[in-house]
């Protein structure tokens, strides 16, 4: 546990879960939480993830830049 709380400030958990809107169509979550401050870095919402949409979530946390 000692690298951990050493570490904790740089450490990111991310997370995608389903939303369903009320036509029912299937919206995908993308969430991304500082651990240290459990603060919320960013989220969004797609229709359809890829796995560059996903980088793009993580090159915007990380360097501080938005599209």
């Amino acid at each position: 546990m000692t690298f951990v709380r050493n570490r904790v400030q740089g450490i990111l958990a991310c997370d995608f879960f389903v939303a369903v809107t009320a036509s029912f169509r299937v919206l995908y979550v993308f969430v991304i939480m500082e651990v240290g401050t459990r603060r919320i870095a960013q989220f969004n919402v797609t229709a359809r993830p890829t796995a560059g949409w996903t980088l793009q979530q993580f090159r915007e946390v990380i360097t501080g830049e938005k599209p």
